[in-house]
């Protein structure tokens, strides 16, 4: 069995990048857990103005805990301006998407 282990919430404050801390220092030590996926189709993620800096601080935060293992994010809308950070979380392109 394999474990996208799956955070729900996004923010660059304590609340959030704590309960990602959490979630990762419980779970790196499970053989199933390939990857860490930092959001599901939040808003912010694809706002280049104030959702970039989040991502890049929460796949930092991550790969600061676990360097082992890649982050994704499921997109709800377009690549757009999401883009710029998309690219740097290694997001895998559904069938059709550039």
């Amino acid at each position: 069995m394999l474990v996208l282990d799956e955070n729900r919430r996004i923010g660059t404050n304590a609340e959030p990048l704590g309960e990602l801390s959490r979630q990762i220092r419980r779970d790196r030590n499970h053989p199933s857990v390939f990857m860490w996926s930092l959001a599901n189709e939040e808003s912010l993620q694809g706002d280049s103005t104030s959702g970039t800096p989040i991502m890049q601080a929460m796949q930092n935060l991550a790969h600061s805990l676990d360097s082992t293992r890649l982050c994704t994010a499921a997109m709800s809308g377009g690549w757009g301006a999401a883009s710029v950070w998309c690219w740097t979380l290694r997001v895998q392109l559904q069938p059709g998407q550039r």
